[in-house]
């Protein structure tokens, strides 16, 4: 299968006959080798588990439908808007590769039109889509006055956002089914600010990058191997002494196209943890060849002058890319009583202070002893 996870898909819909209004989107999963089923909420005879084991890998629900209120811009719509401004022009898009390729930021915008959500600072979250500073969120009756403040205007109108796990589960929020449509997929695009047309929408490719992104085909990223030792020799132990200067190595993939491939990070970090971390150092990456599936990344490090229970972590988390948390329980013993230096550099003025002493002393008894008091007594004569 093209994910790493699997190829079983179940899809909720209002009815099963709308799966015709998505005909490309569901035949695009297909070509990528996925399992569709397709189902309403109400089917009691579907399990998402089964003896303890999941029965699918993924899930789409086409079937919430909301008539309260859609995004409305008037100002970035499209010209084949019913006159509602709600058939948006959305070009405010994320600049994470991870997530999107190259080809689709800065392809053509996307058609849009739905609900809105609002995403605060939930660091596990990230924008992929939002409406232009003009945007709002109301509802959208016949003859409906906005004497209102809408609880969602600008920016913060968020129309796709996508938020990963810390298990890296992944989910992807739309506030347009019609997104996926064929006739959005097929669509030609005329905005009005700028005045400018688009013989075919964003919306075919970033429907499919998101899915790529959703179902893990892409930003996956998996540790192949670590090693850690004692600078000059290979052996991996289990109790360090302080001081001692040690090699870490740790190997990384990143699962592209199908395919297991080196990754390209330069801000892996290495951490020495007891409680609080000791030492924190980014890892430097090794060039690769063609034939290799993952890439080395080392640090040489001087372990702390303090012993006890550490640990060794490489704790890697960024956006569009699952998150990798590598960690060796290694113990830092003191030095033994016959591995202390002969002489310490820091003690060389008291050792200075005891030689004078001792010299000192000899030569007061050499002189003590060779230079006695005359004691013969003098003799005087007297007449």
């Amino acid at each position: 299968p093209k994910s790493t996870t699997g190829s079983r898909v179940l899809v909720l819909l209002d009815k099963e006959d709308d799966k015709t209004l998505y005909n490309k989107f569901f035949n695009s999963l297909e070509e990528r080798e996925y399992n569709l089923t397709y189902t309403t909420p109400t089917d009691s005879t579907v399990d998402l588990f089964s003896y303890g084991e999941r029965a699918y890998d993924h899930i789409i629900n086409f079937a919430p439908k909301t008539k309260n209120t859609s995004v409305i811009d008037h100002f970035n719509y499209d010209m084949s808007d019913d006159g509602k401004h709600t058939l948006i022009v959305a070009n405010g898009i994320t600049n994470n590769e991870a997530i999107l390729t190259k080809n689709v930021i800065e392809g053509p915008p996307v058609l849009f039109r739905g609900i809105a959500h609002k995403v605060g600072t939930v660091p596990l979250l990230t924008k992929v889509l939002w409406a232009g500073e003009t945007a709002y969120s109301y509802e959208t009756k016949a003859d409906q006055q906005v004497d209102q403040e809408p609880l969602v205007i600008g920016n913060e109108v968020m129309l796709v956002s996508a938020l990963q796990a810390r298990n890296n589960a992944r989910v992807t929020f739309v506030g347009s089914i019609e997104l996926f449509s064929d006739r959005f997929f097929d669509s030609s695009i005329q905005r009005t600010n700028p005045a400018e047309s688009f013989p075919k929408s964003g919306n075919e490719d970033f429907a499919k990058d998101l899915t790529k992104w959703t179902f893990q085909e892409k930003g996956v990223l998996k540790v192949t191997s670590k090693h850690h030792h004692k600078e000059g020799e290979g052996e991996e132990l289990e109790i360090y002494r302080i001081k001692d200067n040690i090699v870490y190595i740790i190997e990384i993939s990143e699962y592209v196209n199908d395919h297991w491939q080196p990754f390209n990070g330069t801000d892996v970090q290495f951490e020495a943890i007891m409680l609080d971390p000791y030492i924190r150092k980014t890892l430097t990456p090794y060039p690769t060849s063609p034939e290799q599936q993952s890439r080395k990344y080392e640090a040489h490090i001087q372990l702390p002058d303090v012993y006890g229970v550490f640990t060794f972590k490489v704790n890697y988390k960024r956006s569009g890319y699952s998150y990798i948390e590598d960690s060796t329980v290694v113990a830092i013993r003191p030095f033994r009583h016959n591995e202390y230096p002969r002489y310490i550099s820091a003690a060389y003025p008291y050792y200075t202070g005891a030689a004078s002493m001792i010299m000192g002393f000899l030569l007061f008894s050499v002189v003590w002893f060779f230079n006695k008091e005359n004691t013969k007594r003098v003799k005087k004569k007297t007449s």
